[in-house]
């Protein structure tokens, strides 16, 4: 999987990342897919390998 790097590039080697993470969760057309702000906040944090804030946690609780 590509690394992050500071380069303009970034955004598009964060979009592959998350795009793959989503269809290897057995999300069909993942770009396609309604979702709530929360739960694509927590993907972003799982990528940056960073804890979830409370604020995302408490969202994504309500949510299931």
């Amino acid at each position: 999987m590509p690394t992050f790097t500071d380069t303009p590039r970034d955004l598009e080697v964060l979009s592959v990342r998350y795009i793959t993470m989503l269809e290897e969760s057995a999300i069909p057309d993942p770009l396609l897919q309604r979702i709530a702000v929360a739960a694509a906040l927590a993907d972003l944090f799982i990528l940056a390998g960073m804890p979830l804030t409370p604020d995302v946690e408490s969202a994504l609780a309500r949510l299931q």
